[in-house]
């Protein structure tokens, strides 16, 4: 497009909507721009009324001070259709990469927090694709839609109370999910990149070469509920096997089991991670199959809409923490462990790959600090698995008969077990404590990052403490 003081007519690659409707306006000069780039789709009920539709948009596009998100809105092919694109101006891109206290590169090249007032001093200002990933874009649009609320009690247009009625501070996005308005709020994909992406993650070439508890936060649950998980998945999976190791002292049933569960698990999976995929996609649900000949753009924004959630990494992450026990507390019993779990991942990161860009709506990508408490649950492991192959080493055949010709009790064989368990504890915690979790560069970057938005924090309370000296005293 090339202004946004006048009308303007559909979208701009990588996807365009054809109609009389516009894009919003906006007020800030620096942020018109020739072409509009959509980011997220909102898609609405179908029987929403377009007095409601309008209404939305105009949340939307107002300012934050109004309670908006001060974001660009289109209505898709009409006011009555169920859909709304969303794309974001600079200025908003800008300003919330400053509230989440995103680092950038600097023109020393360093990694540096964004600064509002600085910004003309970090590289690629000038291109928001280039200066923001896709993610990072799509996560501030979703960061500003949640934070949007009302000013005042008010009633949402077109809809029949209760359901209608929103107070004032309450969320508007949530209002609107819960009153059944919203449906869901898919990022779009870039079809270019794309199809560049999946052909160096999934195609051929490349694969050889919440009811559930009240938590106060979001994080709280998921914690709690990871935890409870991990210790169920844990005496799912390797309850038998400790059994069969600890109490029969059996290892040849024990590589038996431990084999014919890698093979028939994996087998399993494979079949389950690339078959069943493949035939959804080509059969079921490809977001290809809908396409019209008058209007493919429109129909790639409906048919991204209409693929399901992506469930998120949590099954994933389970299947990682199983076979890191599967290789880390018996592969001494059954060494094939480590060849046939490597090929199964060979395979898997790809049909992963294929998943998330052709069967399931593309996920916010949200920045997180660390894996939470997916790391402790690894840690955990990794301490038993020390344990674990102590005491298989007990008890195989040639220890046995090293032991007995030293002419060494059992209470002896034991402490020696126990003594050769600690140490390696010990070494293992040593060599924890030597080899840093973050490199040196990341932590005193981050040192640094933290001593500016100090300094920043001071010069501000100062600026602050100053003016409040000249304001005169009210009597």
């Amino acid at each position: 497009m090339t202004s946004q003081k006048e009308p303007q007519e559909g979208l701009s690659t990588p996807a365009k909507v054809t109609g009389p409707s516009s894009w919003s306006r906006v007020s800030c000069p620096c942020c018109i721009s020739s072409r509009i780039e959509p980011l997220v789709l909102i898609q609405l009920a179908e029987n929403v009324q377009p007095i409601t539709k309008q209404w939305i948009m105009s949340v939307i596009s107002a300012p934050v001070k109004a309670g908006g998100a001060q974001l660009l809105v289109h209505p898709g092919e009409d006011m009555k259709g169920d859909m709304i694109v969303v794309a974001a101006p600079r200025c908003t891109l800008l300003r919330v990469t400053e509230d989440l206290g995103l680092c950038k590169t600097y023109q020393d090249e360093n990694m540096t927090a964004f600064s509002f007032e600085d910004r003309d001093n970090f590289c690629n200002i000038d291109n928001m694709q280039q200066f923001l990933t896709l993610a990072e874009r799509q996560f501030i649009v979703k960061h500003e839609l949640d934070s949007m609320r009302a000013r005042e009690d008010q009633r949402i247009p077109g809809v029949q109370a209760p359901k209608g009625k929103l107070k004032s501070r309450e969320s508007i996005l949530q209002k609107l999910e819960k009153a059944g308005v919203i449906r869901n709020i898919t990022p779009l994909h870039d079809h270019k990149l794309l199809s560049v992406l999946g052909k160096q993650w999934y195609s051929h070439k490349s694969l050889w070469g919440q009811p559930l508890e009240n938590h106060r936060e979001e994080s709280s649950f998921d914690y709690h509920h990871t935890t409870k998980v991990l210790v169920f998945t844990f005496f799912n999976n390797f309850a038998v096997l400790f059994h069969i190791a600890f109490f029969k002292e059996d290892l040849p049933l024990l590589r038996k089991r431990l084999s014919s569960l890698l093979i028939v698990t994996q087998l399993v999976n494979q079949f389950t991670e690339v078959v069943v995929p493949f035939l959804v996609d080509h059969f079921l649900t490809s977001a290809d199959r809908n396409l019209k000949e008058d209007d493919p753009e429109v129909d790639h924004l409906q048919a991204q809409g209409s693929l399901p959630t992506f469930p998120g990494l949590f099954a994933e992450y389970i299947e990682l923490l199983v076979q890191f026990g599967y290789l880390s507390l018996f592969s001494c019993v059954y060494p094939l462990t480590a060849p046939l779990l490597l090929l199964n991942n060979l395979t898997e990161i790809r049909t992963d790959a294929y998943k998330l860009c052709k069967l399931f709506n593309k996920p916010f990508s949200a920045p997180v600090a660390n894996m939470g408490v997916w790391q402790v649950a690894f840690e955990v492991l990794s301490f038993i698995s020390v344990m674990s192959n102590c005491w298989l080493l007990l008890l195989s055949p040639r220890v046995k008969d090293l032991t007995e010709d030293a002419s060494l009790s059992s209470s002896q064989v034991l402490v020696i077990a126990v003594i050769v368990e600690h140490v390696l504890i010990m070494v293992k915690m040593i060599l924890a404590l030597m080899i840093p979790d973050e490199p040196d560069w990341v932590r005193i970057k981050r040192e640094q990052i933290e001593y500016h938005s100090m300094q920043a924090l001071k010069k501000q309370r100062i600026t602050c403490s100053r003016v409040d000296d000249k304001l005169p005293l009210k009597a």
